[in-house]
Parts: C-alpha cells; structure tokens; sequence
C-alpha cells in the first residue's frame, strides 16, 4: 500500500526525430537524433545500431575508403528511427488500452538496409538471401 508519495509528475509523450543525420563533418546518433517514447524499449538498441553503422563507416574513410561512403548511414539508419518511432508511439497508445502484448517487431532482428547504396541489386530467386536484407525465420 502506498502511503505517500514525495514526487510526481504526469508524463508528456514526446517524438522527434532530426531532419538530418549529417551537417558537413557534424553526425548525430542515438538520442541526439532520434527520441521517442520508452514503450517500445528500443532506445538502446536504436542508439547502439546508429553508433555501429557511422563508426565502421567513419574508420573505413579514415583508413582510405572513398569519403562518400559516409552518405550511406543517413539513408540506413534514419529510416529505421523512423519506423521505431512510429512502433514507440503504437505501443503507447496500446497500453493506454492496457494492451501490453509485443510482437516480433520489438525484437529488431529483422532490420535490413536491401535499399542502401551498399546493396549489391542481385536476382530475386526464392529463398536466396540478397545483401542489406534480414534473413527473418518463422516464429
């Protein structure tokens, strides 16, 4: 039973997201790019992937790769925020109904970047798992 409560306040959902990833030798990651309620628990996640991308991109260009190579973590990564952030604001809009259930696509194992400029294009035969796509097995 609670008896007191020494602090509270009521919590304002807010989203953003950042127009741009990239401001000529400026990138954002994480939170700095990215903010959405914590109901769909991918913060972390989301943050963690955003530093992972630009850092191999940034020691590949410090170690010779060709400086657009940089280009590419705005058109995978933002995409994914994007899609995260609009899972966040359905999942808090559930347990406002007291729907707490999740599904497969809290669990962010089935990113894939198959439109980046990384991607090879290839033949789209049954079953073959093309570069940039997220090979996804049954639940």
């Amino acid at each position: 039973m609670i008896r007191a409560v020494n602090w509270a306040s009521a919590f304002q959902m807010n989203a953003r997201l950042a127009d741009t990833y990239r401001r000529g030798r400026v990138f954002l990651t994480g939170d700095a790019a990215h903010c959405h309620p914590p109901t769909g628990g991918q913060g972390l996640n989301t943050s963690v992937q955003d530093a992972y991308n630009l850092g191999w991109k940034l020691a590949a260009v410090l170690g010779g790769a060709p400086n657009p190579l940089l280009e590419t973590y705005e058109s995978e990564r933002r995409p994914i925020a994007e899609a995260v952030l609009g899972l966040s604001e359905k999942l808090l809009e559930a347990a406002k109904r007291r729907d707490t259930r999740r599904g497969r696509e809290v669990s962010q194992l089935d990113l894939g970047y198959v439109d980046s400029p990384l991607s090879l294009p290839g033949s789209r035969r049954d079953g073959q798992v093309l570069a940039g796509t997220a090979r996804r097995t049954p639940p």
